[in-house]
């Protein structure tokens, strides 16, 4: 039905257009009414169901996402790499819009060095198969040497199959290396929510992606020259000294400490990796030794 309303025009004589009845809809996702706009003011849906139906519209929003989350993610490494401590205290003081979420960086990075760090030269957890017939932490030779008979397979075989079970494992060095960070800035900084520390220790991981990212670059570099390979242990105590500058600086910034306890703290926390990489090597490496029917 139309309704006639009466319309004074410009001339001062009255029309009548028909009314314009407002509409009532319903939220798809939450099911509360809504009397106007595009968007559910309770949950933020879109009432616009049949055009998000059309392939258009679906390819705009997924290419729409993929160009925001990748824009945020570019501009976040700048400051993590070049402004120790400063995402996590923008997290702290509530400036979050600007960079990624904590969460979002650590997995796109995460997936990031795991895909190049085989081409790079960056081996976390592999062995080959004169380790293998040494045996390995909490695997002595027999077992191992029992388990590839078992299969029939030969020790270059069974080298291939034992680092494609440890594939899965690989990642948790990463995480138990959150957790250990953040519980131990929990003990020196009792009083501080441990939110903050988990977000400190994820923002340090992801520096430490970036930093192996670069490391393998130096090392394939180095394998080309004369000289060869650096010795690991001349790169330990680099990675020690530039990862504890760097946890000194974020501490520092985010904690508001003195020059030497921030120092001190961030040796402490650039040291959590070494042993975090030995627990996370006898774990994967017994899982691995599960899976393959050990």
């Amino acid at each position: 039905m139309n309704l006639e309303v009466p319309q004074t025009n410009a001339r001062g004589t009255v029309e009548s257009r028909p009314a314009v009845a407002s509409t009532v809809s319903r939220c798809p996702s939450c099911d509360r009414s809504v009397k106007h706009g595009a968007y559910c003011s309770a949950c933020g849906e879109s009432l616009h169901v049949s055009g998000r139906l059309q392939l258009g519209h679906f390819l705009h929003e997924a290419f729409h996402f993929q160009t925001h989350l990748d824009n945020k993610v570019v501009r976040t490494l700048v400051p993590l790499l070049t402004r120790p401590g400063l995402l996590t205290q923008a997290w702290l003081q509530g400036r979050r819009q600007p960079y990624a979420k904590p969460i979002q960086l650590f997995v796109v990075l995460n997936l990031v060095f795991f895909l190049l760090a085989s081409s790079l030269g960056v081996h976390l957890l592999v062995v080959d198969e004169p380790v293998l017939r040494q045996g390995l932490p909490g695997l002595g030779p027999t077992l191992l040497e029992a388990q590839r008979a078992r299969h029939g397979l030969t020790g270059a075989q069974y080298a291939w199959v034992f680092n494609l079970a440890l594939e899965p494992h690989k990642k948790w060095v990463f995480l138990i290396l959150t957790t250990l960070v953040a519980l131990g800035l929990k003990l020196l900084h009792p009083r501080r929510a441990i939110v903050g520390h988990l977000v400190f220790a994820i923002h340090f991981s992801c520096l430490l992606f970036l930093y192996f990212v670069v490391l393998g670059l130096i090392q394939a570099v180095a394998a080309k020259t004369p000289w060869g390979l650096i010795d690991n242990r001349v790169l330990m105590l680099i990675s020690l000294l530039l990862l504890g500058a760097y946890g000194a600086l974020a501490l520092r910034r985010v904690m508001a400490l003195v020059w030497w306890r921030a120092a001190a703290e961030g040796v402490l926390v650039a040291m959590c990796f070494y042993p975090t990489m030995m627990l996370t090597e006898r774990l994967a490496l017994l899982l691995a030794f599960r899976s393959l029917g050990g």
